[in-house]
């Protein structure tokens, strides 16, 4: 009896030290939460989980202050989320990250964030991120030359003319290109790029799609307008030719649209306005069955209008307004080749690579294929 008691020991310590090396082996479940340094009341932002080593699946509790209101996930792939205010419960396999949307409240203050990672090994907290939420004056909608400027959160849109948001925020690394993708239904800008040349924090990409034109433009935009919208990088002004250079925007519009309007697509521009409307003329990138996709450089960034021109502009041209009346020469700035080699931000010094954003926006169209046929 004695003897066999000592095997059992001895089998139950070879066992606890066999599940020890076990567990050792396994590298450390980690969690972080990534939040802006500081947002504005009521502004719309993302909050991004990085999660590693959580096994063959993992779910994350996290749990939002008071006053914050949950706007949605980023992307659905590979996650699912079940919604018990303040606890959300995100689900998910085969990701290190995840970013959901929330709209931050009206009363200015200091915001905790409280959540933990549960993998199929064990739980582990996520750092308890404070979130600054301030009350500061909104920026100006326009802004001039260079590389531009806007808002990255609240803005001086009027709300009832807001269809929705669509926001990224990413950190920034000097010289390494920054490139921010959406795919929220309704919204035509499928992507924007730049340049980074400074380091910086967490910086937001905001975009307002809008029922009509822009309630802090003077005029509507020439030529049949298919969207009109807001793109804000950054804040107060925080997008220019000293931060960033070579800003691009991609962009889609619905073949269903081109055909009902009798447009052809090479007929479409990007109207930008500051105190008049400048057309760009976009690069057609590719199309699919539903949707024609574009890129276009721009010289900063404010409100946008995706607009189709009645015939394709040469020289002069003044395109016709949607009431069929002629916009007046002073609003208008017709720019045909965009932005040309001279007066482009980023000099023949530049660390890009010939060629890297035509590949990066064919990469992006293919992208956004990908998960559509996924759909």
């Amino acid at each position: 009896m004695n003897v066999l008691s000592k095997k059992t020991i001895v089998l139950i310590v070879m066992s606890l030290l066999l599940a020890i090396s076990i567990v050792d082996a396994f590298p450390a479940t980690s969690s972080e939460r990534v939040l802006p340094a500081s947002v504005n009341t009521g502004e719309v932002f993302n909050v991004t989980i990085n999660v590693s080593d959580y096994g063959s699946f993992g779910m994350v509790n996290e749990t939002i202050p008071s006053g914050f209101e949950f706007m949605g996930m980023v992307s659905e792939d590979n996650i699912t989320v079940n919604e018990t205010d303040p606890y959300y419960l995100f689900y998910f396999f085969s990701i290190d990250e995840f970013t959901y949307t929330l709209k931050a409240p009206s009363t200015a203050g200091t915001y905790s964030f409280d959540g933990y990672l549960h993998s199929s090994i064990m739980a582990v907290d996520i750092n308890n991120t404070q979130l600054s939420v301030v009350s500061i004056s909104t920026p100006s909608s326009s802004s001039s030359g260079g590389g531009g400027g806007g808002g990255g959160g609240a803005t001086n849109e009027a709300y009832a003319n807001i269809a929705l948001k669509d926001a990224q925020s990413k950190y920034l690394k000097a010289d390494v290109n920054a490139n921010y993708t959406f795919g929220k239904e309704g919204n035509p800008i499928i992507g924007v790029e730049f340049m980074p040349l400074i380091n910086t924090g967490s910086i937001n990409v905001l975009i307002e799609v809008l029922y009509g034109t822009s309630s802090t433009v003077d005029i509507e935009a020439p030529g049949r307008v298919y969207k009109n919208v807001n793109l804000w990088v950054g804040k107060g002004g925080w997008a220019s030719e000293d931060t960033i250079a070579s800003p691009k925007v991609m962009f889609k519009v619905a073949k269903k649209w081109l055909n009902e309007e009798g447009i052809d697509s090479v007929n479409i521009r990007l109207a930008r306005y500051t105190n008049k409307w400048t057309v760009l003329s976009p690069e057609i990138i590719g199309e699919d069955d539903d949707w024609v996709y574009f890129s276009v450089e721009v010289p900063g960034f404010s409100p946008f209008a995706i607009t189709a021109l009645q015939d394709k502009v040469e020289g002069n041209t003044i395109p016709v307004s949607n009431d069929g009346s002629e916009n007046n020469d002073s609003e208008l700035e017709i720019v045909e080749n965009a932005i040309d080699a001279s007066s482009s931000s980023t000099d023949e010094g530049s660390n890009s690579l010939p060629g890297f954003e035509i590949l990066t926006a064919i990469a992006l169209v293919s992208m956004v294929c990908f998960f559509k046929r996924r759909s």
